[in-house]
């Protein structure tokens, strides 16, 4: 079986994305929501955010989150998420394309900190509903750890099954706009173009869609 970089695969990509987000501030500023309220953040205070220093990542396990809202000029509004326990974004795209998993700088996580202090957070995602390869699962509540995993090369010509996951509550590993696989034999998982692997007794569960208990 024949490996690729991620990179090398995508980085055009994401940093084509990355780079029309990070050249601008919102005018109106940012919403920082958690599960109980949000709190107003001015192009001021936020400004860092945007200018701070990003790198690509691995989108991680899911836990608790913080939603963003920004909107630019007349357009509708853009939801990221902020993961405070990965210190991660999942930037939204500005083209309709994927979105993006960004690791913050230092001073943009100091930042973030700060705004959030007191904010309860969204709690990890309780998945209702889970498919693969279009049919759905029994306990989709325990299908998030597909998230989870040691990454791994990408594997050239893998055939793979789609996987889709809700919840109630929006979350980046959950709010239909995740690209999630697993493969059709083995046990690798593809998240938004980043490769990693589980055990193959989680990944045979999966594929006969039972719950995925440990």
């Amino acid at each position: 079986m024949r490996f690729v970089t991620t990179a090398a695969v995508s980085a055009a990509i994401l940093l084509g994305i990355a780079a029309g987000a990070q050249a601008k501030t919102p005018p109106g500023g940012v919403e920082v929501c958690g599960a109980a309220a949000c709190r107003h953040l001015d192009a001021a205070q936020i400004e860092l955010f945007f200018t701070a220093d990003w790198s690509m990542t691995r989108p991680p396990a899911a836990s608790s989150f913080y939603a963003l809202r920004w909107s630019w000029s007349d357009a509708p509004a853009q939801t990221s998420y902020y993961v405070p326990e990965t210190h991660v974004v999942r930037l939204a795209s500005e083209n309709d394309g994927r979105p993006v998993w960004m690791e913050l700088a230092d001073d943009a996580v100091a930042m973030l900190t700060q705004a959030t202090a007191g904010l309860e957070p969204f709690a990890t995602p309780k998945p209702t509903l889970a498919t693969v390869g279009g049919r759905r699962v029994r306990g989709p509540d325990t299908y998030l750890r597909l998230f989870r995993g040691p990454g791994v090369g990408y594997a050239v010509g893998v055939r793979w099954l789609k996987v889709a996951i809700r919840s109630e509550t929006p979350s980046p590993w959950t709010d239909g706009q995740v690209d999630l696989k697993i493969s059709a034999r083995g046990r690798l998982v593809l998240v938004e173009s980043w490769p990693h692997k589980i055990s193959l007794r989680l990944a045979n569960l999966a594929r006969h869609r039972l719950p995925l208990a440990p």
